[in-house]
């Protein structure tokens, strides 16, 4: 998980760019094509981070006794 965190912005940047320099050469097709990519790879990181292996517990205790009213 460690080399996805650090690459997928770099890759999300990357057809971001590609997508603008395509729509400045008029390319429409291309630069749709890549849009589309990255919205579909933000879509698909959305929904591994929702999944329960992906997210990371921090706390350091690992339950919590409260108090209950009497």
């Amino acid at each position: 998980m460690r080399h996805y965190e650090r690459l997928f912005p770099i890759a999300m940047l990357a057809s971001i760019a590609a997508g603008a320099w395509c729509f400045v050469q008029a390319d429409a097709l291309a630069a749709t094509h890549n849009f589309l990519a990255a919205a579909f790879g933000l879509r698909l990181d959305e929904r591994m981070r929702q999944r329960w292996w992906i997210v990371e517990d921090d706390s350091e205790e690992e339950w919590l006794r409260l108090r209950t009213p009497r």
